[in-house]
């Protein structure tokens, strides 16, 4: 019988000791990169595809599509994740949907592509958006709140680059960081009631998009 200290408790404590130095909990939900098998999403009026360098595809359709990261669920922390778009006028919607209660039940943050380099500041002003489904879609949002909940990008992508989106949500305030801004592009706060539920990847009404580099860090 061994009388040695048991390594593998040892190396769970070690791991939950670095989870606290560092402000959150470890969980098992902490995800690094996307998932490169159909198994891992539930997507909904979108064809996923896998291309090389560990990139997913979404083509492009009428009407928004998703696809849901499968046992993927999160209430608060950080979200990160690469997102593209082509530059096509009203035809590139792409982003992050989160606190998904089902199909058309969900938070978005999502970027404008062909808008980043406008040249009206008006448009530039389109380039960044959150919305909350069903009471809250882009629309609605403009209509009754013009320039709160979307944003500029400062300085602005070219509108086929790879684009990085990280989201900071603590109870109900989210910030949305772009590439490597040191400050939101958007700060508001949330318009659900759920602040808990599912991830997923999102592309709008006639949108195709990619997506790599996904890392989602829950905090308790």
């Amino acid at each position: 019988m061994s009388t040695g200290f048991p390594v593998g408790r040892f190396l769970v404590a070690l791991s939950l000791i670095a989870g606290l130095v560092l402000g959150h909990a470890v969980t098992a939900q902490n995800l690094k990169r996307l998932p490169q098998h159909p198994e891992a999403y539930e997507v909904a009026n979108r064809v996923l595809t896998f291309e090389k360098d560990g990139v997913v595809h979404l083509n492009a359709a009428k009407d928004d599509g998703i696809a849901w990261l499968v046992d993927q669920t999160f209430t608060q922390g950080r979200i990160m994740v690469e997102v593209r778009g082509v530059d096509v006028m009203q035809r590139s919607f792409v982003g992050l949907a989160f606190h998904g209660g089902g199909r058309n039940l969900f938070d978005a943050v999502y970027i404008r592509p062909f808008n980043f380099n406008a040249a009206d500041v008006g448009k530039k002003a389109h380039s960044l958006q959150y919305m909350s489904l069903p009471d809250n879609p882009w629309d609605v949002l403009r209509e009754k709140t013009p320039g709160k909940y979307e944003a500029a990008i400062t300085p602005p992508p070219a509108a086929e680059s790879w684009v990085r989106l990280t989201l900071e949500i603590d109870s109900r305030r989210l910030r949305v960081f772009v590439n490597d801004a040191s400050a939101p592009a958007l700060t508001v706060d949330l318009l659900n009631d759920r602040l808990k539920g599912r991830v997923g990847l999102w592309v709008g009404n006639n949108s195709e998009g990619w997506f790599r580099n996904l890392t989602i860090q829950p905090e308790n």
